[in-house]
């Protein structure tokens, strides 16, 4: 069985732990960093994601001509603001109702699930949101709301939305 460890910045001492535990066993030198290579082309390997650099997404490109067919997700690049390429956006469009009100309920919540599904600690969660000047403050207004009602406690809570 392999295993790709990405520990979060809350928890950087249990990749620390098992890369000690990795050490005690009889891999050979070399062959925990060198295992991408094998894991993008493999077979049975059905499905690869990768959250890392830029230079990850020029070995991704050249790899896969050679991968078998498999579902490839990628975030590679940060959401650094000159890197066009990468960083992933929202857009807030009025609605219109039958009484021609402009809503914007429903973007709003849309925009709010794409920024914190996950508790944001996914690659695709939305880190801009461009929202044309006439429906900015409202749209703020209701985002603020939504935000202060969002229930943050136990992920095994099922009321919970998001985990600590």
């Amino acid at each position: 069985m392999l295993i790709v460890l990405k520990p979060t910045e809350q928890t950087p001492l249990s990749a620390l732990y098992c890369a000690a535990l990795i050490k005690e066993t009889d891999f050979p030198p070399g062959d925990i960093p060198e295992c991408g290579y094998a894991i993008a082309v493999h077979v049975h390997i059905d499905k690869v994601a990768c959250t890392s650099s830029v230079e990850i997404k020029t070995f991704t490109n050249k790899t896969k001509k050679k991968m078998d067919v498999k579902c490839l997700i990628e975030e590679c690049g940060g959401e650094r603001v000159d890197n066009k390429d990468y960083f992933i956006k929202a857009t807030i469009f009025s609605g219109v109702k039958d009484d021609m009100q402009i809503t914007v309920d429903i973007p709003v919540r849309t925009a709010h699930r794409a920024v914190f599904t996950h508790a944001s600690q996914v690659c695709f969660a939305a880190s801009r949101i461009f929202v044309h000047s006439t429906l900015y403050d409202v749209s703020v207004s209701k985002s603020v709301e939504l935000a202060k009602k969002r229930i943050v406690g136990d992920p095994f809570d099922l009321t919970t939305e998001q985990g600590p």
